[in-house]
């Protein structure tokens, strides 16, 4: 069965603005569009696997489960609502950044 997924606009926004560092920042077009690609390919995969993706370090804070898949040396954080069949991506960040889990919804 697959979920819906919904990614929160202040994380496209992360997304793009990563995206839109690797591609004018570092002059890297094409490894942008590879970066892009695979974070495509990871929200389709936990679509359909959520639960598969290891829990995120900010889990331990939150009355709620939250999962990170690594892709393009990048996490993911996203919660599932098993009653709805939704995934929710909460964040996006670097794997060199430090969790912040005052950044997180509380419920």
């Amino acid at each position: 069965m697959r979920y819906r997924v919904v990614v929160l606009p202040s994380v496209e926004e992360q997304i793009d603005s990563y995206i839109n560092y690797i591609a004018c920042t570092r002059h890297e077009p094409i490894n942008a569009q590879k970066v892009l690609s695979q974070i495509r390919q990871s929200v389709d995969r936990i679509e359909v696997f959520p639960n598969a993706a290891p829990y995120a370090p900010e889990n331990d804070y939150r009355p709620y489960t939250i999962r990170m898949p690594v892709v393009a040396g990048c996490q993911l954080i996203f919660t599932i609502d098993e009653d709805a069949k939704t995934v929710r991506v909460i964040g996006f960040r670097h794997n060199r950044q430090m969790p912040d889990s005052g950044q997180l919804p509380e419920q």
